[in-house]
C-alpha cells in the first residue's frame, strides 16, 4: 500500500512539474507573440508613411511635368530661337532666360519682352504649391564699366539685382507666393559656357528659375531615424558645426 501511495505521489509530483513547465512555456511564447504583434504594427504604420511618401513624391513629379508641358507651349517661340531652355533633371526644372531677354545691359530693369515670357512663366508655376522657387542671376567675367559702375559696383550686385528684379515681378505680378521665392547672385563665379569667346560669354549671362521640391517632411524623418534618442548631444554638435561653417563663408 505504501509503495502504491509512493509512485502515485511521485506521478503527482511529475504532472504537476510538468503542468509549471508547460506553463511557463506558454507565457514565454504568449509574450513573443505580443512582442511580435507590436512590431508588426509599427512596421506596418512605418509602411503607411512610406507610401504616403511615395504618393506625395509622384504628385510632386506630375505637378513639375504639367508645368513643364505648360511652360514648352506657351514658350514655343522663345524656346525655338534659344533665349529660353527648359531643362529637367530629376525632381528639378530649371528654367534658363538667355543673355538679355529680360534685362538689357548693366541694367537691372525687366523690359518688356522679358515680361511677357515670365508672366507665361508664372501662370505656370503659380500654383505648384509643393515647389519651391529659386532665381538664381548670373553674368560673364567682363569688369562692369565705369558708368555702370555708379550704380553697381560689381558683378555679384548686378547679378542679385537682377534675380530680385524676377522674384518681385514674381511675387506682384504673377501673385506667387513670397514665400516660396529666394533670389541668388552667383555673379561670374558659376559659368555654362567659355567666357573667352562673345559666344560663350551671351551663354553665361542669364537668369535661372529652378524649381525644387519642398522635402520637409522627409528632412525631419530623416534627422529623427539617423539621431539616436539618447543622444540629445549631437544636434547641439551639429548646430554648432553648421554655426561655423556659415562663418567661415561669411568671411569669404
Amino acid at each position: 500500500m505504501n509503495k502504491i501511495m509512493l509512485v502515485l505521489s511521485g506521478f503527482l509530483c511529475l504532472s504537476l512539474l510538468s503542468a509549471c513547465v508547460a506553463k511557463k512555456d506558454f507565457l514565454k511564447l504568449q509574450n513573443q507573440l505580443a512582442e511580435t504583434e507590436k512590431e508588426l504594427e509599427v512596421k506596418e504604420e512605418r509602411m503607411q508613411e512610406y507610401a504616403s511618401k511615395l504618393e506625395a513624391a509622384k504628385s510632386r513629379l506630375a505637378e513639375l511635368d504639367e508645368a513643364q508641358r505648360q511652360m514648352e507651349e506657351s514658350l514655343r517661340s522663345e524656346i525655338e530661337d534659344k533665349s529660353i531652355r527648359l531643362q529637367k533633371l530629376n525632381d528639378r526644372l530649371t528654367v534658363t532666360f538667355v543673355d538679355k531677354i529680360l534685362f538689357d545691359s548693366g541694367s537691372d530693369s525687366i523690359k518688356p519682352k522679358g515680361k511677357n515670357a515670365l508672366t507665361k512663366v508664372a501662370h505656370s508655376i503659380s500654383q505648384m504649391e509643393n515647389h519651391l522657387i529659386h532665381v538664381e542671376g548670373h553674368t560673364d567675367n567682363q569688369k562692369i564699366g565705369p558708368k555702370t559702375q555708379k550704380i553697381f559696383k560689381s558683378n555679384w550686385e548686378l547679378s542679385t539685382a537682377r534675380a530680385t528684379s524676377v522674384v518681385k515681378f514674381l511675387q506682384v505680378e504673377g501673385q506667387i507666393d513670397p514665400a516660396r521665392l529666394f533670389a541668388v547672385g552667383g555673379a561670374f563665379y558659376h559659368p555654362v559656357a567659355d567666357n573667352s569667346t562673345p559666344e560663350g560669354r551671351s551663354q553665361n549671362r542669364r537668369v535661372e528659375i529652378v524649381l525644387t521640391p519642398i522635402l520637409k517632411d522627409i528632412q525631419k524623418e530623416i534627422t529623427k531615424e539617423d539621431v539616436p534618442e539618447d543622444n540629445p548631444s549631437v544636434p547641439e554638435e551639429k548646430e554648432e558645426e553648421k554655426k561655423g561653417q556659415e562663418t567661415v563663408e561669411e568671411e569669404q
